[in-house]
């Protein structure tokens, strides 16, 4: 009987993940509770509070980077152990993304009715704040919208459901998921035939998702890029890891602080954004931490990154109208409100997480028991 593949953990990349999913939270709950950095007075510490909550853009990126070489990895050594399948990779990837995207669905449907019900004018939910095009939540709360999410439709046939606008990216992630390993397997497979189909596939994939979702894919695929650098270079000298630590930080802080003062966003910003990432990431694949509670805490956020993305903006726009109503100039009063909030909804993603992330591998293993007894276990979370 195949066993299940055994995840590679690493804890530099547990803690990217962990802070680019607070920075996405971060950012969108300052947005909804403060006005725009120049109203009101100026401070270094308004100014360093609104820098460092300012990247939650650039956090999804980071993702784009961390999921290509995680599942690149995870790919390629099935292949090479004989153990991928595209059924049992599928299961794995759907299951995924299903046990908290549902939930998480349901959760924001929820949510946003009792916000449109109590606060339907706050320009949070009339589409003034967070939303391209002032477009309302109310519209997106159709079922069309929401079969259309749960399909990873959204960006391409439907809009994010309802206040849920940061589902643009899981759409994304998606049919990268279906896309890479199509194309992975045209240069693998030996028999011609198979070749042809899968690259008629992958054609038919580029024309469905279209010009803007096929450019973030280049940037996914900096993460497979990293992957087998690593895989060619698995032992670089300490000077080199040092180097491209030192490096990529003083790069990705340079490159950060002149996004914040003036520096606008385009896809070339974000392909240098992922660039440095992957630089970062590669320097930390060989990173350890000895203290086992910055660890534990570490894998902790990251573990809950998931969920954290998912619930996170219903529950921020809904409790922001329910406690101040608008935005507020900046002070230490609504400061201190803002963590207060944040340790709120991160006790409410922890439950979550609990609830249904938590129970991935149990539910996986019983699907695949029930309905494709035999079929091997492919970790790539």
């Amino acid at each position: 009987m195949n066993q299940p593949l055994v995840r590679h953990t690493y804890i530099w990349l547990d803690l990217i993940r962990a802070l680019a999913a607070l920075a996405v939270f971060m950012q969108h709950l300052r947005t909804l509770l403060f006005k725009n950095y120049w109203k009101g007075t100026t401070s270094i510490f308004k100014k360093i509070f609104y820098f460092i909550t300012g990247f939650s853009h650039e956090a999804v990126i980071v993702f784009f980077v961390l999921s290509g070489f995680f599942i690149t990895g995870a790919i390629a050594r099935a292949w090479e152990k004989g153990k991928f399948s595209f059924l049992n990779y599928g299961i794995d990837r759907l299951i995924r993304l299903w046990i908290v995207l549902i939930p998480g669905l349901i959760l924001t449907l929820i949510v946003d009715r009792m916000g449109l019900y109590w606060f339907g004018t706050n320009p949070a939910y009339t589409g003034a704040i967070l939303y391209t095009g002032h477009i309302d939540v109310a519209s997106n709360l159709s079922a069309a919208s929401f079969f259309g999410n749960i399909f990873f439709l959204q960006g391409i046939l439907v809009n994010t459901f309802g206040s849920n606008s940061p589902l643009w990216s899981l759409s994304n992630e998606f049919w990268y998921y279906v896309l890479f390993p199509v194309l992975f397997f045209i240069f693998y497979y030996k028999k011609t035939g198979t070749r042809i189909l899968l690259l008629i596939l992958a054609l038919g994939i580029f024309v469905f998702i279209g010009k803007d979702m096929l450019m973030y894919f280049l940037i996914w695929l900096l993460g497979s890029v990293l992957f087998f650098v690593k895989k060619i270079f698995e032992t670089p000298a300490v000077w080199v890891k040092n180097a491209l630590f030192i490096g990529g930080s003083l790069a990705l802080a340079l490159y950060f602080y002149k996004l914040r003062t003036g520096g606008g966003l385009d896809w070339e910003k974000d392909l240098m954004s992922g660039v440095i990432t992957a630089v970062l990431c590669y320097a930390g694949l060989f990173a350890t931490i000895h203290n086992k509670m910055i660890s534990k805490i570490i894998s902790f956020f990251s573990g809950i990154s998931y969920s954290l993305y998912i619930i996170h903006l219903p529950l921020c726009i809904f409790i922001t109208s329910l406690v101040v109503g608008s935005q507020k100039d900046w002070g230490l009063k609504y400061l201190l409100l803002y963590f207060l909030i944040a340790v709120i909804i991160l006790g409410v993603t922890v439950i979550f997480w609990y609830c249904f992330e938590s129970r991935y591998i149990q539910v996986r293993t019983y699907f695949k028991k029930k309905f494709f007894s035999g079929a091997p276990a492919i970790n790539m979370n």
